[in-house]
């Protein structure tokens, strides 16, 4: 039911409202952050969360954690388009997640106030409850041996948006030059209609020994799927965002194929840790994996790259460090 008016969004809107209001008289805080959203029942509710901060004299920083927004409000009509730059107008700071995101917030934001704060994810290695026999320098992973036969990961929505079928005609192109490989497509279906669409051709290459599709797997069950793979795939071909998806690939030192939609492009550096295709091309998508499936030695440098790429910009610590820096930034 995400963006719909109906019953239970409005209840939870008005009670997440009252908890606002009540933080802001308990707390009185100098910055509110508001994860701001893609569609218009939901930015409608994000509205008034920003009245209400500013009315408590809290300034607002609005982070946008996907990659839809400039499509929203082009697609918005003339009463909306108004009420998001009167929105935008009352809040101190924007953030998005990569540099190819400032785009759409011309014409909202002055340029200054538009500020990049990416994700990070947890290393699964160092966490709390890891082994502590991985303690230390041992503890990083060396890239993954590689599967035999050459093993392509997604993970993620099975839809079109996310590029699945550009991936199933890329497999299909696969056979038909004579490259051994196996592809895994873990994740739920997006829609009724992906299903009808992309499920018989998902059958017929498992028919043929080529697919595995474990449905949606999370939490610590990617793990097994993310050390078996050679390669992890995004194919999107509609607005992203920064795919948390590719930076759990990166932590597990994997070359990544995707797209550069939204922030992928700051995760995934063209032939240093990974390839980037048109978004739609199957036949370019299939040229990378075919590459990547005849060099392991090119597969453990981009993999190896994409590592120390994650370790550099997108830990958890990172993040925080970045978001820690612009809160301090607003309150200056």
């Amino acid at each position: 039911n995400i963006g719909r008016w109906d019953p239970v969004n409005v209840a939870l809107g008005l009670g997440h409202l009252a908890a606002l209001a009540r933080a802001l008289v308990a707390h009185r805080p100098a910055v509110t952050y508001v994860p701001v959203s893609q569609n218009a029942p939901a930015f409608l509710r994000d509205t008034l969360f920003v009245a209400l901060a500013r009315a408590a004299g809290s300034r607002v920083v609005l982070h946008l954690h996907g990659g839809a927004f400039g499509a929203f409000y082009a697609a918005s009509g003339p009463l909306l388009r108004a009420v998001v730059r009167c929105t935008h107008r009352r809040a101190h700071r924007v953030w998005v997640l990569g540099e190819g995101l400032r785009a759409q917030y011309e014409g909202l934001m002055s340029a200054e106030r538009v500020r990049v704060v990416p994700n990070g994810v947890v290393d699964p290695r160092s966490a709390p409850d890891a082994d502590p026999r991985n303690a230390g320098e041992e503890a990083l992973p060396t890239p993954p041996k590689p599967a035999r036969p050459f093993t392509v990961l997604f993970l993620g929505q099975v839809s079109r948006s996310k590029g699945v079928d550009v991936l199933l005609d890329a497999a299909e192109a696969l056979l038909a030059r004579g490259t051994p490989f196996r592809l895994v497509v873990a994740g739920g279906w997006g829609t009724a209609e992906d299903r009808r669409a992309l499920a018989p051709r998902m059958a017929a290459l498992a028919d043929r020994g080529v697919l595995d599709a474990p449905g949606v797997v999370s939490g610590e069950a990617k793990a097994p799927h993310l050390a078996r793979a050679a390669a992890f795939v995004l194919a999107s071909t509609a607005p992203e965002g920064q795919p948390l998806a590719i930076l759990e690939a990166m932590v597990m030192g994997l070359p990544v194929v995707a797209t550069p939609q939204g922030a992928i492009p700051d995760m995934v550096v063209d032939g240093e840790t990974g390839h980037l295709v048109p978004a739609g091309d199957a036949g370019a998508l299939a040229d990378a994996l075919v590459a990547l499936a005849a060099d392991p030695t090119t597969r453990r440098r981009l993999g190896q790259a994409a590592r120390a790429r994650y370790e550099a910009r997108f830990t958890a610590a990172a993040a925080l460090g970045r978001a820690t820096e612009e809160l301090l930034d607003v309150l200056a």
